[in-house]
């Protein structure tokens, strides 16, 4: 089950603190957890499926398993998809057109400093 964590935790470019701090769990329950001290209860369990975005079903299900979902996003991705999806059309629009504009932007900037 740890190692099912992991893969998500790497997955999204997290370390433990990371997911600690996002999810209110302590620290060292991640260490105990690893060290074999103890299994997370299910109200954990269910913090890190929430925050990941995967079933609980994961953290128990190995048979036939290879890894984590093609795609996990950060808590701060998954944030901004809910408010995305309470916005009015004309607005998606206009949120999709500035993101474009922005990402344009930071490659023209990362280019003229590596010139």
């Amino acid at each position: 089950m740890y190692e099912r964590y992991c893969a998500l935790r790497d997955r999204a470019g997290l370390n433990d603190s990371e997911v600690a701090r996002a999810t209110g769990i302590a620290r060292s329950a991640f260490t105990d957890w690893r060290k074999g001290v103890f299994t997370p209860k299910m109200a954990r369990i269910e913090k890190l499926a929430a925050f990941f975005g995967v079933p609980v079903s994961y953290f128990f299900d190995t048979e036939g398993a290879t890894g984590p979902p093609e795609r996990v996003y950060s808590a701060l991705v998954r944030e901004v998809i809910d408010e995305a999806e309470k916005a009015n059309t004309d607005d998606l629009r206009l949120i999709l057109e500035n993101l474009k504009r922005l990402n344009e932007l930071r490659k023209e900037i990362e280019g003229n400093a590596k010139s």
